[in-house]
């Protein structure tokens, strides 16, 4: 069997990098795919890359976006695909060529899965400025996802996993950043989906200097928010929706408030030292 693999691709204003991106997906050494590519209203030569690849191999297919961010993009992707599997493709990243065969070999194995992999995070030319060191097995995956802090367990940008997962559970479009952490943490919740990362480092991701990779003040709000309703799913809570209205519940009640200062000095302290462990003094 070879089923096909739908490859999410959301672009905006990446002219300098999709070009890499798209290469990357071509030569792939398993080749049943399609490369779906959603322009979120670039103001560069983006579109433009993009259908000039989509000219030539008819498995890319380039659509408009709606300039609503990338969660709605990627919302839209999955409406798009046709593929077994979606596997998700940063416009500005670079994988290795056996990254979808190596993926598959893993997914096919489960009957609902969720496979990402180890990965290099770079500079914008590719120097290789840390290696990640991910746990593989679902059972270590699960554990670090009920730690208290450090628990990213899984890269959401190096991922494979079953279509019905993303239809069921979607992208969070009032999230500015971390919607793909908020859709990783709803599907965990669910124990009958198999978690596993791939041990090669088979994926490259840059660490753009204008990226919210590196607005850690900003990460740390959204992940107390994805926090607060992880707790109001499990008490069957109603959920907040955005990270203003979350801000606006807390300041309306002082013990609320407290707590929120507090968790907010120690996420950004436990930040600050696991950020610069990674990449500082490089």
């Amino acid at each position: 069997m070879n089923p096909l693999v739908s490859v999410m691709m959301p672009a905006k204003n990446t002219e300098k990098y999709i070009a890499e991106a798209i290469k990357s997906i071509i030569n792939q050494t398993y080749t049943n795919w399609e490369l779906i590519i959603v322009d979120d209203k670039s103001t560069d030569k983006t579109r433009e890359i993009a259908e000039s690849f989509a000219k030539t191999d008819n498995r890319i297919k380039v659509f408009n976006g709606d300039g609503l961010g990338v969660a709605h993009t990627r919302n839209q992707i999955i409406d798009l695909s046709q593929g077994k599997y979606i596997m998700l493709q940063d416009s500005d990243d670079i994988c290795d060529k056996q990254r979808v065969h190596l993926l598959l070999e893993v997914a096919e194995k489960h009957e609902k899965c969720f496979i990402g992999s180890n990965l290099h995070f770079t500079d914008n030319n590719l120097n290789i400025k840390k290696t990640s060191n991910r746990p593989t097995e679902n059972y270590e995956i699960r554990r670090r996802f009920k730690k208290l802090f450090n628990r990213n367990a899984i890269t959401p940008g190096t991922s494979l996993a079953h279509r019905e997962l993303y239809v069921q559970n979607r992208y969070n479009e009032f999230y500015q950043i971390l919607s793909d952490w908020d859709l990783v943490l709803r599907i965990s919740e669910d124990y009958n989906v198999v978690f596993a990362n791939v041990k090669e480092p088979i994926y490259s991701y840059r660490l753009n200097n204008g990226s919210m990779t590196l607005d850690q003040q900003c990460r740390i709000k959204y992940n107390l928010l994805l926090r607060y309703n992880e707790i109001c799913r499990h008490h069957n809570k109603k959920e907040i929706k955005s990270l203003k209205i979350f801000e606006k519940t807390i300041n309306n009640n002082l013990l609320f408030k407290l707590i929120y200062i507090i968790s907010l000095s120690i996420k950004r302290k436990q930040h600050e030292i696991v950020f610069n462990k990674k990449f500082g003094n490089k």
